[in-house]
């Protein structure tokens, strides 16, 4: 693998016993007990001795840390609550639509079909800023591949229509802001854009005899290409054409952007100028495209990556590219959609859990046994789960069932997304919302004491 060793600052003014001790604070905290003791044994071998402020008073670092995690570890696991949800409203979707995937701006729910992007009002269903919701309607013939996943900040919204990207401005009932068309022979955009503070970043990718994979970079406020960067290319054995593409997503962390192409390459670019920080290569095998996006997936400095055109799970090192460790895909369509505590959830149509430290898939994480279809989610400590006709409600940290499932008001799933109290499922042929009807009373967990000796 090409790998390019991150910055370093040696001379650092910080006192690192208290950035190590503040971190196992943090783990402690957020219930990462793995994590915890980890970071413990770290600050124990480097900094036994060293002193400091917490809860208020002069404590030795590791003595007070150990015994917090101590009293962490002795808790009764607790049972999350399952939220109950209500239909509110179903809007049908045009043909083939099974893609869909709303984004919330405000109180605006807008989507992108095969005819239009639409704008709805989120708690009735009802058109937004146009008489019949069609922001931008298209009469052009179904030409080009349309990315369903769209990108919004403030009161801009952007999306891939038709190998279009395009941007559109809410405030002024949607005005279109900037169209640019992939240019014929040309890369094409191979996936939804990502918003980066002022940069919108779009994946390409290059067909043909050539292959190739690249990101390129729009300044907003220039309105411009601010850079492109390739990250692979090779040569077509054949002039076959290859299994069709799922949509690739990028994954944004300060100021870093990661992209699994599924070309036997993951990569990291700097965002502000597009400068290649490492690559990483792994044995490629022939592809198995799901539909449901396998953007890499980041989490303290761990990149976890499930390319279609390997059997592997791969876990990097954020800012080396360096593997920590690889595992076998329990199925060929497995990918990461979500964390809890140190478990990473693996979905498409079988459920699994794996350990985020090790790799070890968790014998104990009952699977519900169902065909999943479309994307999960995660709400609080509660799994979402879209199958065929229901969506079922799983205790994410063991897979239990926490209550009874919902109903959908069409079979074929559903990819399911939350904002507030709303939970949206978009089906093959539907676009429902559900309301929150209470919070269940959750059950009661009884809180660290910081004032430990």
């Amino acid at each position: 693998a090409w790998q390019r060793i991150g910055l370093a600052y040696p001379n650092s003014d910080l006192d690192l016993a208290k950035v190590e001790a503040r971190l196992v604070l943090l783990s402690i905290r957020e219930g990462d007990f793995t994590a915890a003791e980890a970071q413990l044994a770290s600050l124990q071998k480097h900094h036994p001795t060293a002193r400091g402020r917490m809860a208020g008073r002069d404590v030795v670092f590791a003595k007070y840390l150990s015994a917090l995690l101590a009293q962490g570890n002795d808790r009764p696991p607790s049972v999350p609550a399952a939220r109950s949800y209500r239909k509110l409203w179903s809007r049908t979707l045009s043909a083939n639509a099974m893609p869909v995937r709303p984004t919330v701006v405000g109180k605006l729910l807008i989507f992108q079909d095969t005819a239009s992007v639409h704008a709805l009002h989120l708690a009735t269903g009802e058109p937004a800023l146009v008489a019949d919701g069609k922001v931008m309607p298209t009469d052009r013939p179904a030409e080009g591949r349309t990315w369903y996943h769209l990108a919004s900040i403030d009161r801009y919204v952007f999306g891939v229509m038709q190998s279009a990207l395009w941007g559109i401005d809410l405030s002024r009932d949607g005005a279109l802001l900037f169209r640019r068309e992939s240019e014929p022979g040309q890369a094409a955009f191979a996936g939804p854009p990502t918003i980066a503070d002022s940069r919108l970043l779009v994946p390409l990718h290059s067909g043909g005899r050539s292959i190739g994979a690249s990101i390129a970079c729009y300044n907003l406020a220039r309105n411009q290409l601010q850079w492109k960067t390739s990250l692979c290319q090779r040569m077509a054995m054949n002039l076959k054409p290859e299994s069709p593409w799922a949509a690739q997503v990028l994954t944004i962390n300060s100021g870093v952007v990661y992209f699994n192409t599924n070309m036997g390459v993951v990569g990291a670019l700097r965002v502000r100028d597009g400068r290649v920080l490492w690559l990483h290569t792994y044995d490629r095998t022939p592809r198995v495209v799901s539909g449901n996006p396998n953007a890499c997936f980041y989490h303290r400095g761990v990149v976890l990556v499930t390319p279609t055109d390997s059997r592997q799970i791969l876990a990097l090192d954020a800012a080396t590219g360096k593997r920590l460790w690889s595992t076998q895909k329990p199925n060929p369509t497995a990918c990461v959609f979500a964390r809890i505590d140190n478990q990473i959830l693996l979905g498409n149509q079988q459920l699994q859990s794996l350990d985020l430290q090790t790799g070890q898939l968790d014998a104990n994480w009952k699977s519900p046994g169902k065909v999943g279809k479309g994307q999960g989610v995660l709400d609080g400590a509660t799994l979402l789960w879209p199958t065929d006709r229901h969506i079922e409600r799983l205790d994410a940290r063991t897979g239990q069932p926490l209550a009874g499932p919902i109903d959908l008001p069409q079979p074929g799933g559903a990819n399911l997304s939350l904002a507030g109290n709303y939970l949206i499922a978009a089906g093959p042929t539907e676009l429902t919302v559900f309301s929150a009807t209470k919070a269940d009373a959750a059950t009661s967990q009884p809180q660290l004491n910081l004032d430990v000796p």
